[in-house]
């Protein structure tokens, strides 16, 4: 009878193991909340079917125009505006010759999101992506970032506060993908003044 118990209890884990690793790994793959369109690729992150320094600038216009959610700029091939919600304007910056073409590929990708949108929050990008490599608190005034592999995110914060409150409720104003780094440490030791993730708390500014 215990022998029947202990089969049956190792059995429950191991079962239990691989429902959780299906779980990581689907979440590890999911997009972001409303913007099905950003997703993990090859230990980063990619635009569509956008992967920075591979997919060329030319091939990255066209991908933009076959969604038809965006609207090209007057002004430049390199940025459109998105029709539908949530809306942002996308700016595509080369990086020449990264390609055995000599072609302009796309270095960087920037995603510009309303100063008055609310629908994309730290607290939704956390949720679903997990804790971030870093954190540099007043990146610029009024904006903090988090590093994740593969992109920054710029968080709206209060610009009166020397040392601001990182909240889940702060809104998102700006995606900046491009290949930074194969591993989180990396990515954020690339960061100057970056410091590491302790949840939504007070992060002190350096003077």
């Amino acid at each position: 009878m215990k022998r029947v118990l202990m089969i049956t209890l190792v059995c429950l884990a191991a079962l239990l193991l691989a429902i959780s690793a299906v779980i990581f790994i689907q979440r590890g793959q999911a997009p972001i909340g409303n913007l099905s369109e950003l997703h993990p690729c090859d230990k980063g992150m990619c635009l569509f079917d956008i992967a920075p320094n591979k997919t060329t600038i030319r091939d990255a216009q066209a991908t933009l125009k076959m969604t038809r959610s965006f609207t090209v700029a007057n002004f430049s091939d390199s940025t459109a505006f998105k029709q539908s919600k949530p809306f942002y304007r996308v700016d595509l910056e080369p990086s020449s010759g990264c390609n055995r073409f000599g072609l302009d590929c796309t270095g960087e990708m920037r995603m510009v999101f309303p100063l008055d949108q609310n629908e994309l929050t730290a607290g939704q990008i956390i949720s679903e992506l997990g804790p971030p490599c870093g954190v540099v608190p007043n990146f610029i005034r009024g904006r903090t970032i988090l590093i994740y592999r593969g992109m920054v995110l710029y968080f709206i914060s209060k610009p009166s506060s020397d040392a601001p409150r990182f909240e889940p409720t702060l809104p998102l104003g700006q995606i900046n993908i491009f290949k930074n780094a194969d591993s989180c440490e990396e990515a954020a030791s690339k960061m100057e003044d970056y410091q590491r993730w302790r949840g939504f708390t007070v992060y002190s500014t350096k003077p």
